[in-house]
């Protein structure tokens, strides 16, 4: 499937991409560490028949800006409830996956009014405590590094497993 049309907004001071489709409820679909509105691009059509579907890429994701001071799940949420404030919309349901989850559950902590439905696809946030390998994302340089390279092993796995599922000759 091609990918929608690249659409970028202001969101505070962070210059946000994000795609949009479809008419009807809000869901706002938030990618995993390491990915980008790419990792939803299998994903957005069937939702789109009923609904307007969003896809932004988190800050320091993605085609959005990458020099974030504060990358706690706090920060993430009102950036989250800042987007819909962008988009002109009030409520909204929420997928997140992943990191994706840990933003969405934390969006559930301080906006629940904001909220309509909840869907977590293994999402991260679930223990009682920050993994380490998120808490070494918030060290500067490490942390833009290891969000590069996961997306480029995440990419290059991706791509091996596919290639090798592929029938001879095709």
């Amino acid at each position: 499937m091609e990918n929608p049309e690249d659409r970028y907004v202001k969101v505070g001071q962070i210059n946000t991409r994000y795609w949009v489709l479809g008419q009807g409820s809000p869901l706002l679909l938030i990618h995993g560490l390491g990915a980008s509105c790419e990792y939803w691009r299998y994903n957005v059509k069937a939702p789109s028949q009923g609904c307007r579907v969003y896809a932004f890429d988190l800050p320091g994701f993605g085609h959005s800006d990458k020099r974030i001071e504060d990358l706690s799940l706090s920060f993430a949420a009102e950036f989250v409830a800042a987007f819909l404030d962008s988009q002109g919309v009030e409520r909204a349901s929420l997928v997140g996956n992943s990191l994706g989850g840990a933003v969405s559950l934390q969006f559930a902590v301080q906006y629940p009014h904001r909220l309509e439905k909840l869907v977590l696809v293994t999402s991260g946030g679930l223990g009682r405590e920050l993994p380490l390998s998120f808490r070494l994302l918030r060290i500067p340089l490490w942390g833009e590094f290891m969000a590069w390279a996961l997306g480029y092993q995440t990419r290059y796995e991706a791509h091996s497993k596919v290639h090798r599922l592929r029938a001879p000759g095709h």
